[in-house]
């Protein structure tokens, strides 16, 4: 579990760009680094995903499912706070869609049957070029894109085998921040909510 830890550490620092300018004056970002940041939101959404999967799991600790719960919040906009996941639940052929705060949706995660879930994307994730949005207190630009995935949920019994599993089409709205602290202004990459598009059985 460490060796995880370290593993998504090392992919967290990536995202980030440190500068050592005057944090004082309002900086933009380049056509250039905006595409750049691009490809680190993939790798921002693929981790999550793993966090997903850790907290789903029976085979994780109470304890480490509170870490991993932890971890995954400060990925999104504000800690998660005014964040919401919607959730589809496909029976018989009908879909039914949830929309829950993050915090609920992961909680719920934590305490689901399967002993062991498996969440990731089953097709490359595509991120809209980044647009300006507005500006932060310190009148620096914030940005904000829209990544589609289409994510892989399958739920296995204590005996390895699958016994749910589904595709889900979900848009995640994605947001650049400029973050400044002792360590200077970097950019930082934020998960925002995250809808449904469409469900589709296995």
């Amino acid at each position: 579990m460490i060796a995880l830890i370290a593993g998504f550490s090392s992919v967290v620092g990536a995202q980030e760009e440190v500068s050592g300018e005057d944090t004082s004056k309002a900086v933009s970002l380049t056509y250039e680094e905006l595409e750049e940041f691009r490809n680190r939101t993939v790798d921002k959404i693929n981790e999550v995903q793993e966090y997903f999967s850790v907290i789903g799991s029976k085979e994780e600790t109470v304890d480490t499912k509170k870490l991993y719960i932890d971890l995954a919040l400060k990925m999104f906009i504000n800690k998660g706070e005014s964040v919401t996941m919607e959730v589809s639940i496909l029976k018989k052929g009908i879909e039914k869609r949830i929309r829950r705060p993050l915090i609920m949706y992961l909680d719920r995660l934590a305490r689901l049957p399967y002993a062991k879930v498996d969440i990731k994307s089953s097709k490359s994730c595509v991120v809209s070029s980044f647009m300006k949005k507005g500006e932060d207190a310190d009148g620096n630009p914030v940005y904000t894109a829209t990544a589609t995935i289409f994510q892989e949920f399958v739920g296995y019994n204590a005996d390895g085998v699958p016994v749910y599993k589904d595709t889900v089409k979900k848009t995640i709205e994605i947001e650049i921040r400029r973050h400044v602290d002792l360590f200077g202004g970097r950019w930082i990459v934020l998960l925002g909510d995250i809808s449904v598009a469409e469900t589709k059985s296995a």
